[in-house]
């Protein structure tokens, strides 16, 4: 700027405007203090700014929305990595955290499932509601560890586990819920008695997916589960069967653009303000900057008197 120039430092050119407090403020101190002086208290300045602009930022990081995914019974946390691999590649901006069920199928613990069959077979219901709680803590924890969470999706009996584990938690814990080929948990009362008395969980929006072909949970039992939800959304697929859409599917775009808006035109800005949170940069940096010089002029002004 002038003032550097004028002090014979032309290769310490501020980009300042000169009719900007900046400006002013470095002309000030120049003539005051010289070109030393100017540099050091100009240093401690810009370390306060950096300071200050690294504790804004820091705060207004991209985070990408999160969605805690339950696998099938039997299944793996990573084994649902690659059941929703479509999915996960439709929805980029989504980060997709896949959880683990506390209970293995065998001991060589290659499969696992999130409700144990009851010990007297599936004609004898268990009536314990903490009988599958083990899950629910390893759920917890990671909601714990990973979260914030916007939504929690699950496949088969990771769906079954869906409402299981919203009558267990905070009501604000998820913002959507997604299931795939879901039912309820009907041999195991004691956990659907709790089920039954936490519905609707809030009113959380629910994505409802069943395919006409499912031959293993039919429709039937899908649609029982969905109606201990608020005014779900059910989505069928004509040739789906017992497995997550693929990108194939012709009702994928629905699914994908159920998790972008799930509100649709009852509530889109609230929606997306949910889907891009932590995109906008902070407008108040060039205001602390202002307000540093401000203060700095003024301790100088005291000191000078």
């Amino acid at each position: 700027c002038i003032s550097c120039i004028s002090h014979a430092s032309t290769d310490r050119t501020v980009p300042f405007p000169e009719n900007g407090i900046q400006f002013k403020m470095l002309r000030f101190l120049l003539l005051r203090f010289g070109v030393t002086g100017c540099s050091v208290i100009m240093m401690m300045t810009m370390m306060m700014m950096i300071n200050n602009n690294s504790g804004t930022v820091a705060t207004a990081q991209t985070t990408k929305p999160k969605i805690l995914c339950l696998h099938g019974g039997g299944g793996t946390a990573s084994g649902m990595a690659s059941v929703i691999e479509d999915l996960v590649s439709g929805l980029p901006d989504y980060e997709f955290v896949f959880a683990q069920a506390a209970y293995p199928v065998a001991e060589t613990k290659e499969s696992y499932v999130w409700i144990p069959d009851p010990p007297g077979g599936k004609n004898e219901p268990t009536t314990d509601p903490s009988f599958a709680d083990e899950s629910v803590v390893a759920l917890d924890k990671i909601v714990e560890q990973q979260g914030p969470f916007y939504g929690i999706l699950g496949y088969s009996q990771g769906a079954a586990f869906v409402p299981v584990y919203l009558s267990r938690t905070l009501g604000n814990t998820f913002e959507i819920a997604i299931t795939f080929c879901g039912y309820l948990t009907t041999t195991h009362q004691g956990i659907l008695d709790v089920v039954n008395e936490k519905s609707p969980f809030g009113d959380i929006p629910h994505l409802v997916w069943m395919g006409q072909q499912d031959f293993i949970i039919s429709n039937v039992m899908t649609n029982a589960m969905a109606d201990i939800f608020a005014n779900p959304t059910v989505v069928v697929s004509e040739n789906g069967g017992h497995a997550p859409p693929g990108s194939s599917d012709p009702t994928f775009g629905q699914v994908i653009s159920w998790v972008q808006d799930p509100l649709s035109a009852n509530n889109a800005s609230s929606t997306n303000s949910t889907a891009n949170s932590g995109n906008d940069q902070p407008a108040s940096t060039s205001c602390s900057a202002n307000f540093l010089f401000t203060i700095l002029f003024t301790i100088c002004s005291i000191m000078i008197a």
